[in-house]
């Protein structure tokens, strides 16, 4: 395979030279921890939607989705998209009457309020340990492009990312990394049908024959046409059906509002509508990339069946995008489409980095570890403290470098079971009844986990105790014993003062 010319690396060089620029813009903006994780409140709606987008877009989904359109089927990107479209608007009308009233830069202080201070304590460190096993994979699969691209190793690759995102989001804080995150939206697109012109252009502009290719092609994993869109088996260990589908997206409705990332960039808009906006934006534009992923891997299957001699260089369905843009790509143009690769990464990457700070700086250090809470002194700490989650995510990363049999979307899936159903348990039981308490919940959150385990295992550590559940049903079971468990254990214990929680539930 091809590898990069030195005008490709010029190319990745200015990118990546114009984000640390953007942070030394913005840096002398940080004088307060408001601006500094808020970006003040004044990012309009659809920047804030870009952000959101381009953050969950990640090289795990950027590199991930077309591989796993090209070793299953269609049934994920197309049909979870077209019903995410819907729950998104329903985590809107749940999540924002909330979040738009409390004066807060951390989800979790509500936790505090509603429930006990220990109980906020919980859910930042599950926060913490999810953005961990969340980052680490995502690292790993974006280094592994880079290392097919260009011969650098996985280790050398993830320390690169690492610092060099750490500079611009250290520097520039939210705001920095709102509108890098904007510029890598445009970059994202822009790379994505870069890729599908070319591919059309290999088939002489006849997109029909690229779909009789695919459609005739059936995945050796699922046992379906890789163009299946959807199907309707109601069936636990059957992967991406409507059903599996529809369940998890009603369950991420839920996290949407128990997740900070998510949160912090709605509470970077000034006015409940816009919030509204930001969500609903994020919604189009996923429906609208994972049409864009689907066609674009369609059209990777078509041409490897037409190249067989190439495909028996590609070492993994992941790395498919990345090795048809090194071995059949222009000159510099194949170096925009890399440093796209670089964006979805980074994107992801800034925003965890900068939510991280804003949960250890607000819900640790000011409200535990001193007594100096000036502006000033806490930005100079979330600095610091962006700097700790950068070097520890890349610690992660190193170490989940080992663990590269399972697609990246599974491998992920898997270990963030543990840790997002308890806490969106919290958050979704605080709001939607008065009668729960903390006991109550601690035990639902306990009962999560153990559903988790017994359905997923742990890598490394142990083997499910309960086989054949896909990984799509995990986190909404997971999440379902908590509630119910949460829910029920709270008649238990004494309810709480309707009056003290009044302002912080919807009935």
């Amino acid at each position: 395979m091809n590898q990069l010319s030195f005008p490709d690396y010029l190319v990745i060089l200015a990118y990546l030279v114009g984000l640390i620029l953007l942070g030394f813009v913005f840096s002398k903006r940080q004088t307060s921890p408001k601006e500094y994780f808020l970006a003040s409140k004044n990012i309009p709606w659809w920047a804030a939607g870009m952000s959101i987008f381009a953050t969950l877009l990640s090289a795990q989904t950027f590199l991930g989705g077309p591989g796993w359109v090209f070793a299953r089927d269609s049934r994920w990107l197309i049909t979870g998209s077209v019903i995410g479209l819907g729950t998104v608007a329903l985590a809107a009308a749940i999540w924002v009457p909330l979040w738009q009233k409390l004066p807060i830069l951390s989800i979790y202080e509500y936790l505090e309020r509603r429930f006990h201070p220990g109980l906020r304590i919980v859910g930042a460190l599950f926060f913490l340990c999810n953005c961990t096993f969340w980052m680490g994979n995502a690292l790993v699969i974006a280094a592994q492009g880079f290392n097919a691209a260009t011969g650098v190793s996985i280790e050398t690759g993830i320390w690169c990312i690492v610092l060099l995102t750490m500079v611009y989001t250290t520097l520039g804080g939210a705001r920095a990394v709102i509108w890098s995150d904007v510029a890598q939206f445009l970059l994202l697109f822009l790379t994505y049908i870069v890729i599908a012109w070319l591919l059309l252009a290999e088939f002489q502009w006849h997109p029909q024959e690229i779909y009789n290719i695919a459609s005739s092609k059936t995945s050796e994993i699922t046992g379906y046409p890789h163009t299946t869109m959807v199907s309707f088996e109601f069936n636990f260990a059957i992967e991406a059906t409507f059903w599996a589908l529809l369940f998890s997206q009603l369950i991420l409705s839920i996290n949407y509002g128990a997740d900070q990332i998510y949160v912090q960039k709605m509470l970077s808009t000034n006015s409940k509508k816009s919030m509204s906006r930001v969500l609903m934006s994020y919604g189009v534009w996923t429906l609208v990339f994972g049409i864009l992923s689907t066609m674009i891997a369609w059209g990777m299957i078509a041409f490897y069946d037409r190249h067989p001699d190439l495909s028996s260089s590609l070492s993994h369905p992941d790395q498919v995008l990345p090795h048809f843009v090194v071995s059949q790509v222009p000159v510099i143009i194949r170096g925009l489409i890399m440093a796209g690769i670089l964006a979805a990464m980074m994107s992801t990457l800034s925003s965890v980095i900068n939510s991280m700070s804003t949960v250890t700086t607000i819900d640790f250090f000011s409200r535990y570890l001193t007594q100096n809470n000036s502006e000033r002194y806490l930005t100079l700490i979330s600095k610091f403290s962006s700097v700790f989650h950068a070097i520890l995510l890349l610690s992660f990363a190193i170490w989940q470098s080992s663990y590269s049999e399972a697609n990246v979307v599974e491998r992920h899936t898997k270990l963030v079971a543990m840790t997002n159903a308890p806490v969106a348990a919290f958050f979704f039981l605080g709001i939607i009844s008065k009668r729960t308490n903390t006991p109550g919940v601690l035990i639902g959150a306990a009962a999560g986990v153990m559903a988790a385990l017994s359905l997923v295992g742990f890598q490394g550590f142990m083997e499910p105790l309960i086989q054949g559940v896909n990984f799509f049903w995990v986190n909404g079971i997971s999440l379902i014993v908590s509630l119910m468990v949460g829910f029920f254990s709270s008649l238990l214990f004494k309810p709480p003062n309707p009056e003290s929680i009044k302002q912080l539930t919807v009935r």
